[in-house]
């Protein structure tokens, strides 16, 4: 049987870079949407994906997903990529999207909608790769049933708003606001520095481009 470990899965400093500017590619997306929808309020892990335990720029969830495409291999994935693919679902809005209370009015609800259909808009290969919106569709329909009433919901709304252009984010040295809140930016291009000297100082990646 094929094993791994840790040791010989480190990320090469190009894995690391690429995941973080993956991470924060999504991170604007979600974080446009939320606020052309006017929804997410009750999160307090903003930027979106980037703050608070679990996070996606934390070690525990870059050293698995940053070498998710390393190999296609189920065992390597269930090793290596899926530990920390769970451990970022400790975040908030993961937990109430994961366990909801179907609270009709539930601010997080429409949260977790809203990263699900993001995350289908992008081209994720554990996912099957990018979705238009007519695959979305109709992967609502064979949802979980007491999620497709949020989930149609973001979708109506979603698809009459043009898609932000995350691709004019090309590098971590410039990072563009592609339409959310600038205070939301500003901490996005914070939390980039930080993660990048923790990345240097702990691991020693140094350098680190995408």
């Amino acid at each position: 049987m094929v094993t791994y470990n840790l040791i010989e899965s480190k990320p090469s400093t190009k894995e690391v870079g690429d995941w973080i500017l993956e991470t924060v590619r999504h991170s604007y997306m979600v974080e446009y949407f939320l606020n052309q929808l006017n929804i997410g309020q009750s999160d307090l892990q903003r930027p979106h994906d980037l703050e608070g335990l679990g996070n996606k720029l934390s070690w525990p969830v870059i050293k698995g997903l940053a070498i998710q495409n390393r190999k296609k291999d189920p065992v390597f994935f269930r090793t290596m990529v899926l530990p920390s693919i769970r451990y970022h679902q400790i975040q908030y809005h993961h937990v109430q999207w994961n366990e909801p209370k179907f609270n009709p009015d539930a601010e997080e609800m429409k949260v977790g909608a809203v990263d699900s259909i993001c995350s289908m808009l992008e081209n994720r290969e554990y996912q099957g790769g990018y979705h238009s919106f007519k695959d979305i569709r109709e992967i609502i329909v064979r949802s979980d049933p007491k999620k497709q009433g949020w989930l149609w919901n973001a979708y109506s709304r979603m698809r009459e708003i043009p898609i932000p252009h995350t691709h004019r984010i090309k590098t971590l040295d410039e990072i563009h606001n592609i339409g959310i809140p600038q205070n939301i930016h500003d901490r996005v291009v914070i939390r980039v520095q930080e993660t990048l000297e923790m990345l240097a100082s702990r691991y020693g990646y140094e350098d680190i481009r995408s």
